[in-house]
């Protein structure tokens, strides 16, 4: 019967104690390093390149290219 008041009355203890609180996350902004923001101006401007002097391919070819770059856009 003590432990169960004991345990009752630590319960207790532990709502109130103001210890553990918590708080909402914050969003930060993040830069991108100078590098990778380089890099990814590069690829960019190469993808753009690549799809400007696409040859001229049947249909069925010319959607799987297009989609290819689609997905290194995505990246």
């Amino acid at each position: 019967l003590t432990r169960l008041l004991e345990h009752e009355n630590a319960e207790r203890q532990r709502e109130l104690d103001e210890q553990r609180q918590s708080e909402t996350a914050r969003q930060r902004e993040r830069d991108l390093p100078p590098s990778l923001q380089e890099y990814l101006r590069q690829r960019d401007a190469e993808i753009d390149m690549y799809k400007s002097v696409s040859p001229s391919l049947k249909p069925y070819y010319k959607y799987l290219v297009d989609e290819y770059f689609q997905r290194l856009r995505n990246e």
